[in-house]
């Protein structure tokens, strides 16, 4: 992990890539950002970013390697896996096969306010571990669903997304947040 200060925002690292095909904010959700693209360079740096982010790989089956933080991973990665990234983290991504993904950034600070209402913890304990190319079913279904509702804008849409986050976030906190499980 690099030092917070030098970490950039998903708006200015995505303004070095080909424009999104699909933004939340377009669709004027602020509760979080959902951005996807689509037949973009396979070959892509990604700086420390100040998000947590959750990728889901979409198109079809595909090889990733990425390097970075802990060395060379390599994974063969099915349509609909998912990647978990930390904030800090910084990775050169290199992916062989269809390239369309779509990314879901998560500010720390809302990841640990939902912790603390939650989990009743004071956050500590809480951190968002580095997985790539996982496969769970709900995350993939509930990313999904906020893409799909980013697509349509429809009335309501901004509670709905805000209710989907909000529950991908604690799933996310439930199983990939490392410690965060009470004792009795």
């Amino acid at each position: 992990m690099r030092d917070p200060g030098s970490w950039l925002s998903p708006t200015v690292w995505a303004d070095g890539l080909a424009p999104p095909i699909l933004c939340s904010a377009a669709a004027g959700w602020t509760g979080g950002l959902l951005r996807r693209w689509r037949d973009i360079d396979g070959d892509i740096p990604q700086p420390a970013l100040d998000k947590h982010y959750l990728t889901i790989h979409l198109g079809g089956p595909k090889h990733v390697i990425r390097r970075g933080e802990g060395g060379v991973r390599d994974a063969y990665v099915k349509p609909g896996a998912l990647s978990l990234t930390p904030a800090g983290a910084a990775f050169h991504w290199s992916t062989a096969g269809p390239i369309d993904f779509a990314h879901l950034y998560l500010s720390p600070i809302v990841v640990r306010q939902i912790g603390i209402e939650v989990f009743d913890r004071d956050g500590s304990g809480l951190a968002i571990e580095d997985r790539l190319g996982i496969v769970d079913p709900l995350v993939q279904a509930l990313f999904a669903a906020m893409i799909e509702e980013v697509e349509t804008g429809i009335a309501g849409s901004r509670v709905y997304l805000d209710t989907l986050f909000d529950s991908l976030t604690v799933r996310l906190l439930r199983l990939y947040g490392g410690g965060n499980r009470r004792t009795s």
